[in-house]
């Protein structure tokens, strides 16, 4: 028993250092996945084979299926320890308080005789969670495997997650000296990316921000942020860097500075573009002066607003050109398409930053905004065509003159930004190659919810796109949204399919319906309304599922079936149970 017992150990530990022996935690977590026993198994039964999973196995499988990440708002932010998937009350991996103690012995052997450092952070991290043994002790274990993995991976990103995590646990056992490594390891890697802002923005702000979002600041962190406002050329990195600063700034006469320099920062960006992108800039200058109640500023983005109003309104059909200047594209294509494989250019395109529709928060105040300052317009009635021309929808209401206001906010960031998803799409392939259809359907399968069928089918959407079969993906990944979406809605045991009643077949609800139901149960309201204003939205915007099923779409274009992709690939990021926990107290493990 004694053999066996420590060459299951002994197996376990393998795996693990070949998993270290990766250069990024993606990859890592692949090496991990394919050698541990699926979620689904049952931890506690103990094999009668020796070739069985081992109870270390099992126990590695559930403690690398956790997702660790931080939560909070300004000074009170927190690790989080959350399952691999949720479905109703039940989760997997199940709370780390509810671990059975024949699993948490074996995480703590394994702890004991682990040398790869993001095997030691983890591992500590859940025995400190778990309350097993020395509470402090693990917890500096575990900010010490942090900080070596930090120092170990490649990735900016990989580094940044780990530091962030170790600084957390640090504030939550209250440990000066640790807090201070992690603070100074993040400050360390927020100069050295300030010196390459030209090239990777996104990475300095990473670093950057949790800094500025400490109760207490640490000492340099604001001589790098006004660093950076010199140097960055990105309007959307350089607005955050401005609103990081601002939460840093309480003197009047410096808030205001600070407030006209960013407000300007969208004036200059609309001075460097045209139509739609050029109204999305101005749009925006006119939201934060409105935000900062600077009267004078906000007249002059109304008024440079309304003076493009009428060339955007001969606009006819939509097209994937933008006047963007090619040095431009290439610096907001850069995070997404310098990436190490396809799969990491894929899942960066399911990044807030990235969604088409932007944020539902400031699009509702943009709607209500411009309702304000074009009180006359808004007193007549409108109607929406379909793409047949016949009408499709007339508010009926105040609830429905909000909700086409909404959509119209939506539609403008749609028809500005979706060339920016297909360009991203066609770069992806042109730097890393055509994927496999089987390497593809590999991707999509990772997630435990999508089927081999489904898997395949949706990389055959991919790769209909990047050979240039736009009508192809786009009229197939239409309905593979609501197949997605129907997929996580039965996965969270909602009781949505109806019975047959009298001549009326049973069926499942329509995909707005399935939309508004992951929403209840906490799906993203910006990524809803992204999914929903796109695909079957009657209130407006592009409706195109509605429209193409019913074929009143002949033309199909890159950046229609680019957003349905980036549509396709955020439902298949799911799984039933992200983003729900919920925050109890200040800094602490889980």
């Amino acid at each position: 028993m004694t053999n066996d017992h420590d060459s299951a150990i002994e197996r376990v530990l393998g795996l693990i250092a070949t998993a270290a022996e990766e250069q990024s935690r993606l990859h890592a977590d692949r090496v991990l996945r394919a050698g541990l026993p699926p979620l689904s198994s049952d931890p506690s039964s103990a094999p009668q084979d020796s070739e069985s999973w081992s109870i270390f196995h099992r126990a590695a499988g559930w403690a690398f299926a956790y997702q660790i990440r931080e939560q909070g708002e300004k000074g009170r932010r927190r690790a989080i320890i959350e399952p691999y998937m949720r479905s109703g009350r039940e989760q997997t991996p199940p709370p780390v308080d509810q671990v059975s103690a024949e699993i948490i012995d074996a995480w703590e052997q394994l702890a004991e005789r682990v040398e790869a450092p993001f095997a030691v952070a983890r591992l500590n991290h859940l025995l400190f969670a778990a309350g097993r043994g020395n509470g402090r002790q693990r917890a500096r274990r575990a900010i010490g495997g942090y900080l070596a993995s930090a120092n170990a991976w490649e990735r900016d990103f990989d580094s940044i997650h780990d530091l962030i995590l170790g600084l957390r646990l640090a504030n939550a056992i209250r440990d000066t000296e640790l807090v201070d490594q992690c603070v100074d390891a993040l400050l360390q890697g927020a100069k050295t990316a300030l010196t390459e802002i030209g090239t990777a923005p996104g990475v300095f702000l990473s670093y950057i921000r949790p800094l500025a979002n400490e109760r207490v600041v640490p000492p340099g962190v604001d001589d790098l942020l006004q660093q950076a406002t010199s140097l960055v050329s990105d309007p959307w990195i350089l607005s955050e860097v401005y609103e990081l600063r601002l939460t840093r700034t309480a003197a009047p006469d410096q808030r205001a500075e600070l407030e006209t320099r960013a407000i300007q920062n969208w004036f200059d960006a609309a001075d460097q573009a045209e139509g739609l992108v050029k109204q999305s800039h101005l749009k925006t200058a006119l939201e934060l002066a409105n935000r900062y109640s600077r009267r004078e500023l906000s007249e002059r983005a109304a008024a440079a607003l309304q003076s493009i109003a009428s060339d955007d309104l001969r606009l006819a059909s939509f097209t994937a050109s933008t006047a963007i200047a090619e040095e431009e594209n290439e610096e907001i294509l850069a995070p997404i398409v310098r990436r190490d494989d396809w799969r990491e250019s894929l899942m960066m395109l399911t990044m807030p930053y990235l969604r088409v529709t932007g944020e539902v928060e400031a699009n509702r105040r943009a709607a209500a905004e411009q309702q304000r300052q074009f009180v006359f317009a808004s007193l007549f009635p409108k109607q929406l065509l379909g793409a047949d021309g016949l009408p499709r929808f007339a508010p009926q209401n105040d609830a429905d003159k909000q909700e086409m206001a909404l959509a119209e906010q939506e539609s403008f960031r749609l028809q500005t930004y979706a060339p920016f998803i297909a360009r991203a799409l066609n770069e992806i392939a042109a730097r890393h190659g055509l994927p496999s259809p089987e390497s593809l359907r590999e991707f999509f399968a990772l997630n435990p919810l999508i089927s081999d069928d489904l898997a395949g089918a949706l990389a055959r959407v991919l790769l209909r796109y990047w050979t240039g079969d736009y009508e192809g993906a786009a009229f197939t990944a239409a309905p593979r949204i609501e197949t997605l979406a129907r997929g996580l809605v039965l996965a969270l045991d909602a009781g949505v399919y109806q019975l047959q009643r009298q001549q009326r077949p049973g069926q499942y609800p329509g995909l707005g319906s399935l939309l508004a139901t992951l929403k209840d149960r906490g799906l993203d309201e910006s990524w809803y309304r992204m999914i929903y204003t796109t695909c079957c939205n009657p209130a407006g915007g592009w409706n195109m599922r509605n429209e193409i099923v019913h074929g009143f779409v002949d033309d199909t274009y890159a950046p229609l079936a680019a957003v349905l992709i980036q549509a396709l690939l955020y439902l298949a990021s799911l799984s039933p149970g992200e983003d729900t926990a919920e925050e109890s107290g200040d800094d602490s493990a889980g």
